[in-house]
C-alpha cells in the first residue's frame, strides 16, 4: 500500500502482484505519496494541491479507459416486456463498456450480436426474441421483444468517486501512483520523469497481457459461467 512508499523508486514496483482490490488506498495517502516521490529535490514543497488533484483524478480515469478491469466487472439482470425495444443501462454503467448482453429463452442464455444496421430496421415492426443490441441513448434491441424476456447485461463499472477526503481508489494504486507522479513531474519538467513514465508503461502492459484473451461466453456451461443459472425473479429490475 501507499504507507510502506516512504522509500519507494521506480523499478521496485512495491504495488505489484497482488490481487485487487486489496491494493487500492485512500485519496489522502496518494496525495501523499506523490508528494514523497519528488523526494528532496526543488519544487517538493511547493507542488500546487489543484493540480496534484486533477493529476490523481485523471489518473484513475484514464486507467480505467485503457482495461476492461476484472475486479470492476458486473452483471445486471432486467426485463424486457412484449413490444419492448429501448431499456434503461444500470446506473453504474458506461453505455461505452457493455461487454455483452444475453437474452434468457427458457431454457438458456443466448448471447446478442452486437450491431443494428439499417437492414435490421423493420418497418412493419416485427416480434420475436431479441438477437441483437446496439448501443444508443438507451441500450437498443433488435427485434422488438414477442414476450417477456429476462435480459443479462455484463459491463466494467464505472470507478467510485476519487476527488478529496473519504474517497478510495478503485483500481491498482501503484499505476494511479505513477501515473499521476508521471504528469506531475512532467508539468513540473523534473528530470526523472521519463523513469516513472517507463515503469508505468511497463507495468501497464503486464495488467493488459493478463486481462487479454479472457471469456466469459463458453460452450460447455460450467459453475462459474455467469450465464450458467436461470434467472431468479429477485434478479429482474
Amino acid at each position: 500500500m501507499f504507507k510502506d512508499r516512504t522509500s519507494f523508486r521506480p523499478g521496485t514496483g512495491s504495488g505489484s502482484g497482488r490481487s485487487w482490490p486489496d491494493n487500492t488506498a485512500p485519496w489522502k495517502s496518494c496525495v501523499n505519496s506523490c508528494r514523497l516521490g519528488f523526494g528532496g529535490q526543488a519544487g517538493a514543497s511547493s507542488v500546487n494541491a489543484p493540480i496534484l488533484n486533477s493529476f490523481l483524478y485523471d489518473a484513475q480515469q484514464q486507467l480505467w479507459e485503457q482495461v476492461d478491469w476484472h475486479h470492476l466487472i458486473r452483471f445486471a439482470d432486467k426485463t424486457v416486456g412484449y413490444g419492448q425495444r429501448l431499456l434503461e443501462y444500470p446506473q453504474d454503467c458506461d453505455p461505452e463498456r457493455v461487454l455483452s448482453v444475453a437474452v434468457y429463452d427458457g431454457v438458456e442464455w443466448l448471447p446478442l450480436a452486437r450491431g443494428i444496421d439499417w437492414q435490421h430496421r423493420d418497418p412493419l415492426n416485427t416480434l420475436d426474441r431479441p438477437c441483437r443490441w446496439e448501443m444508443a441513448d438507451q441500450l437498443e434491441l433488435h427485434p422488438k421483444a414477442d414476450r417477456t424476456y429476462p435480459l443479462r447485461i455484463r459491463y466494467v463499472r464505472k470507478p467510485d468517486r476519487f476527488e478529496g477526503e473519504g474517497d478510495r481508489a478503485s483500481l491498482n494504486d501503484n499505476l494511479i501512483f505513477l501515473h499521476a507522479l508521471y504528469n506531475a513531474k512532467l508539468h513540473y519538467r523534473q528530470p526523472d520523469a521519463d523513469r516513472y513514465g517507463a515503469q508505468l508503461e511497463s507495468e501497464l502492459l503486464q495488467v493488459k497481457s493478463r486481462s487479454r484473451g479472457r471469456r466469459v461466453h463458453r460452450r460447455k456451461i460450467i459453475q462459474s459461467d455467469p450465464y450458467g443459472r436461470a434467472p431468479r425473479a429477485a434478479d429482474h429490475v
